[in-house]
């Protein structure tokens, strides 16, 4: 008889052993579907949107390009070579093969287009210049697939009709203008264009216009 007891003692503790040992501990216990699909994955800061800036203009864009070229680097953007040339305007441009070809290697996201000086030199009606600008915005918009920023002059007392210039600009459809005529910059003897450091100036006052109506590239910098 104490050795059939001794027996099932021996076997009750074998098997209470094996329970325990098959009874799943809750850190091996698997989450369910909910908490999985609810759990966040760190994949760290998003990649910026590199967005390509090509600046066409006349004498001002010439003087522009060094300080847009700067705060657009810093913004970690690029600045692809600038089309500019002393004298011409936006209609000189519109069958020129250099910009085509631009705009067929570069495909550039974003269009600053720095003219209306030249125009304003002469007292062109404003129906005559927003035809002009409008069909130079036709070209390199590529049907509105290209945003258009268009840096309007600065107040210059060397030219008369700037506001013939600024008029048309408010009638041409999809374009953004950068109209800074509320602020001063110092002018050089010419009195249609202004000292280095109001080149400075005005470019670091054009970045800041663009930083405020674009939202997306301040978060690149």
């Amino acid at each position: 008889m104490r050795k059939i007891i001794h027996i099932l003692t021996v076997f009750c503790l074998g098997f209470g052993i094996f329970c325990t040992a098959s009874k799943p501990s809750k850190s091996q216990t698997p989450a369910p579907a909910d908490a999985k699909a609810e759990a966040k994955i760190d994949a760290g800061p998003a990649k910026p949107h590199i967005r390509r800036f090509l600046l066409i203009g006349d004498s001002h864009a010439i003087n522009l390009r060094v300080e847009l070229r700067f705060r657009i680097g810093m913004a970690r953007q690029r600045f692809v070579e600038p089309l500019a040339a002393v004298g011409t305007r936006a209609t000189g441009w519109i069958k020129s093969g250099k910009l085509k070809r631009s705009l067929k290697e570069n495909d550039p996201d974003i269009i600053l287009a720095c003219f209306g000086t030249n125009e304003a030199k002469y007292n062109t009606s404003v129906s005559t210049l927003t035809e002009q600008f409008q069909s130079f915005v036709d070209v390199v918009s590529d049907h509105g697939r290209r945003r258009v920023i268009w840096i309007s002059p600065p107040n210059l007392t060397g030219v008369k009709y700037l506001k013939n210039v600024r008029d048309a600009l408010t009638l041409v459809k999809g374009i953004e203008v950068v109209d800074l005529s509320g602020n001063t910059y110092a002018l050089n003897a010419s009195e249609i264009h202004l000292t280095p450091a109001a080149y400075r100036m005005w470019g670091g006052d054009i970045w800041a216009w663009i930083l405020t109506h674009s939202p997306m590239l301040a978060v690149n910098r």
